[in-house]
């Protein structure tokens, strides 16, 4: 019986071990699941917080872009509106210009006076640019030269330089311009080309500081171009010098006037014409310039003395009776030219 007993109460034990390995993996199951419940509760506050942090950063996206949106319609807002109003007052314009343009003119004028002044003010500035430019043309016609390239040619040609060096000065020294009315030409009453001071400015000037020569002319307002130009020196022809004075300077001018001739072919041609003057009044044309030697006896224009002038003018004035003859634009052949310059050089020193 002791035996017995003592044999059940390791078997009391093992059922209190088996007891407490029970309540011990009871225990255990628990708390792996209440461990896991604990994770999961975790993550969904996790999960909520994420959430919640999600939804937060979604809301401030849609209250900046509905703040945005808004700045935006209150911009457009002035653009949509302007358009709207100015649309009617468009088609008020439009609709009243096609009537204006459509009216007949006269209509147009009375409802726009400045179409009428703005028209009148026009045609004066046609009429003054006519007046100033083109009756001038008509009423002053000039040769292709003005007084200045004249009177460099004259001073600066072969024939007054060869002259200088041989002691005899026939430059030109001084131009004035003067009021032909106060002041006669050298032809006096006997001159038959004249202009209005309207259209020209007349001038007188000195040349040679050894003799009595000058030389007049005009220019023309517009261009400065010259109408007619004459050179003089006094002239008696009994004195043999007084000839030679007066080829000098009519070879001169001719080389002025013509700057393709040279010094011989000047000189031959002022010596041809002197020998053959026919005291016709009659001019000699040569390109776009006609010239003639004038004779003027003592007492004309005032003067005490005879002269001879050299006239030139623009040969488109003048009608085909008043030209005797025209030069081709040729070179005599070199030795006449040269022999009969040569000749009358060394008479005249």
């Amino acid at each position: 019986m002791s035996k017995s007993k003592k044999g059940a109460k390791p078997e009391e034990k093992d059922i209190k071990i088996n007891g407490e390995e029970e309540i011990t993996e009871t225990e255990a199951v628990d708390t792996d699941e209440a461990s896991e419940e604990i994770e999961a509760s975790e993550e969904a506050e996790e999960t909520e917080e994420v959430s919640e942090e999600v939804e937060e950063i979604e809301e401030a996206e849609e209250e900046s872009e509905a703040e945005s949106e808004e700045e935006a319609s209150d911009e457009d807002e002035p653009e949509e509106e302007q358009p709207v109003e100015k649309k009617p007052k468009a088609k008020k314009a439009n609709s009243s210009d096609n009537e204006f343009v459509n009216l007949p003119f006269i209509e147009k004028c009375k409802k726009d006076p400045v179409i009428p002044v703005a028209l009148l003010l026009a045609f004066i500035m046609i009429v003054v640019a006519v007046i100033y430019f083109l009756l001038p043309g008509v009423k002053a016609p000039t040769m292709d030269l003005t007084l200045e390239e004249f009177e460099n040619g004259f001073n600066q040609c072969d024939t007054t330089m060869y002259f200088f060096e041989s002691g005899f000065d026939i430059s030109i020294k001084k131009i004035e311009y003067i009021d032909r009315s106060a002041a006669p030409g050298i032809l006096g009453e006997t001159e038959t080309l004249s202009y209005s001071s309207t259209y020209v400015d007349h001038f007188t000037g000195h040349a040679s500081v050894l003799y009595d020569a000058g030389l007049e002319g005009a220019t023309r307002k517009t261009d400065g171009k010259l109408t007619h130009i004459r050179v003089y020196i006094a002239y008696d022809e009994d004195n043999q010098d007084d000839v030679i004075r007066v080829w000098m300077f009519f070879a001169a001018s001719l080389q002025a006037l013509y700057p393709d001739l040279s010094e011989f072919d000047a000189k031959y041609l002022a010596l041809s014409e002197m020998s053959n003057y026919a005291g016709d009044g009659m001019y000699i044309k040569r390109g776009d310039i006609a010239f003639r030697w004038i004779p003027v006896k003592p007492g004309v224009g005032g003067h005490e003395s005879a002269y001879i002038v050299i006239e030139a003018v623009p040969a488109k004035i003048l009608s085909d009776e008043q030209i005797a003859k025209t030069l081709e634009i040729t070179d005599p052949s070199a030795s006449e030219s040269e022999s009969a310059a040569v000749e009358a050089s060394a008479s005249a020193t």
